[in-house]
């Protein structure tokens, strides 16, 4: 009899779920974060707190650990009646970089499809994507919930996830949004929606609301937490929320007259930095190994290749984006007709290193990188682009070539050349770092150890220039420089020319006399330098 019992009371239960409309489900959400009403009276929402960001792009690990940023004074205020949304914080890098480790302030700003961002003087100028600010207002679960309510907007069926509920919403300005709700609370659990990433393809951006807090009959979140791709889960933001206000006046988020009568334009294209895509200046360094430089983006910052030639074939050395590799190899194969270009060294997964490396595939090119990385790499190149298809995906290789995993160290080397392919352990700005040396010729190649800019429309010498006061500039970082001479010592190198991606070929004895200059806070003794 009580099993009867307990198998009625089931098929009852089930019965309900399935019977539950879409517009039911939200209702009971609205209800659970204060009810319907409550939640539609809400005129503004300001978020203050702290948190961290990661750098997408910028891993320590190719698949797993990620470079943060604390968030400092985080304060986002949106507008729900008005559709009006404002974010301002500062950042302050927790990993070891070139550049200084404060950033911001950022004030971005939207009113309803006008975006514009708010300088440090307080001069508000046009710019920012609007639709993407309007899919970041809909990360809150006021706001979801609210624009699913909105009449217009529709859901789609109701499908579940383990304890969870889940449906699509289509806002009535169009946005999709996925809206996962837990089934015990019926509190708004997570949105997401599907972006395209230069590097990833298609993936989801998943926001989490945690810690549920009531004010003022109102429950709302303490924690929200954003992250990419649903494989890899990398980090882009976690606030842990100090202060949420209702219903502040937040009228100075409209748009001020100098906005909205202005006129935006687009950017650049596929060469970083913007502009058009410079022609290479090919230097021979040695027999064999040809700098591909020349090619500056805006500031003068350089994006170099090698080739490195052996006697029935060519290597090229890092795909840092689409259009300086597909040059560069074109650029190969006109010098060199004769012998096919069949590997790409990537000295590591960072986006402004490795943005090419699924252009090298579609052009027929292996891959070489460090061990690992490969698994993260063969999932790269095997990825959908399918809402935003490029050179691979519009020309599909059936069978790439094995990606090649270097351990401690590869040599590869014939009649003609000796390449050595090292890593680079225990290195702070990425784990999985190589490098590569030619003992024939005493030149290093390297990424991302020391930049030597050498400004605009200045061609690249292959002698440092003595002077520091001609528009030069180093960024050095003196943990990175140091552990790279500490790596190629240890390894006992003969290291007489650095070659790297970014900037000028340099001798050792110049670079190493311009790191003397440097003070342990990374500012240069201009006085100590000869004209």
């Amino acid at each position: 009899m009580n099993m009867r019992f307990s198998a009625l009371v089931i098929a009852v239960f089930v019965s309900a779920c399935a019977s539950q409309t879409p517009e039911q489900l939200v209702n009971d959400a609205a209800g659970a974060l204060g009810g319907q009403d409550r939640i539609l009276a809400i005129e503004t929402l300001t978020i203050e707190g702290e948190g961290v960001a990661g750098s997408l792009g910028q891993n320590l690990g190719a698949a797993g650990a990620i470079h943060a940023n604390s968030i400092l004074g985080f304060k986002q205020e949106i507008d729900v009646a008005q559709q009006r949304m404002s974010q301002q914080y500062s950042s302050e890098r927790q990993f070891t970089f070139v550049l200084p480790p404060f950033s911001g302030p950022v004030h971005s700003v939207i009113d309803g499809d006008i975006a514009y961002n708010v300088g440090a003087d307080g001069t508000a100028r046009p710019g920012g994507n609007a639709a993407a600010q309007q899919i970041e207002m809909l990360r809150h679960p006021i706001t979801i919930i609210r624009a699913a309510l909105e009449e217009g907007a529709t859901i789609s069926p109701i499908r579940e996830d383990g304890d969870a509920d889940v449906v699509d919403v289509t806002t009535v300005k169009g946005h999709e949004i996925t809206l996962t709700i837990d089934r015990d609370t019926q509190l708004p659990q997570s949105v997401s929606n599907m972006i395209f990433n230069g590097l990833l393809g298609d993936v989801a951006v998943v926001t989490s609301f945690l810690d549920y807090e009531d004010l003022d009959g109102v429950m709302l979140p303490t924690r929200i937490k954003t992250v990419v791709d649903e494989k890899y889960q990398f980090l882009q933001r976690e606030i842990e929320v100090a202060t949420n206000t209702l219903d502040a006046d937040l009228s100075h988020l409209a748009a001020p007259e100098s906005v909205t009568a202005a006129e935006t334009s687009g950017g650049g294209g596929g060469f970083p930095g913007g502009g058009q895509l410079p022609p290479i200046v090919v230097t021979e360094l040695a027999p064999g190994i040809h700098h591909f430089g020349g090619r500056e983006a805006s500031g003068g910052f350089q994006y170099n290749m090698v080739l490195v030639e052996f006697e029935d074939h060519t290597e090229l050395i890092e795909p840092s984006s689409h259009a300086l590799t597909l040059q560069a190899i074109e650029k190969a194969r006109e010098i060199l007709p004769d012998k096919p270009v069949t590997k790409m060294i990537v000295t590591h997964s960072h986006s402004d290193h490795a943005a090419g490396a699924r252009t090298a595939v579609a052009e027929g090119l292996g891959l070489v990188v460090h061990e690992s990385a490969a698994e993260y790499f063969d999932d790269i190149i095997r990825r959908p682009f399918a809402s935003n298809p490029d050179y691979l995906a519009m020309n599909p290789v059936v069978e790439p070539q094995p990606t090649v995993g270097v351990g401690d160290h590869l040599r590869v080397e014939d009649a003609t050349q000796t390449m050595d392919i090292y890593h680079f352990p225990g290195n702070a700005h990425a784990d999985h770092m190589l490098y590569v040396h030619f003992p024939e010729h005493g030149i290093a190649v390297d990424a991302d150890m020391y930049n030597m800019d050498p400004g605009p429309s200045r061609p690249a010498p292959d002698i440092w220039p003595t002077s520091m006061k001609t528009g030069v500039i180093p960024n050095f970082n003196l943990v990175w420089i140091d552990a790279f001479y500490n790596e190629i010592d240890q390894r006992e190198l003969n290291v007489d020319w650095h070659v790297p991606i970014h900037g000028v070929v340099v001798r050792r004895e110049r670079l190493e006399a311009y790191r003397a200059l440097w003070t342990e806070d990374g500012l240069m003794r201009l006085e100590d330098v000869e004209e």
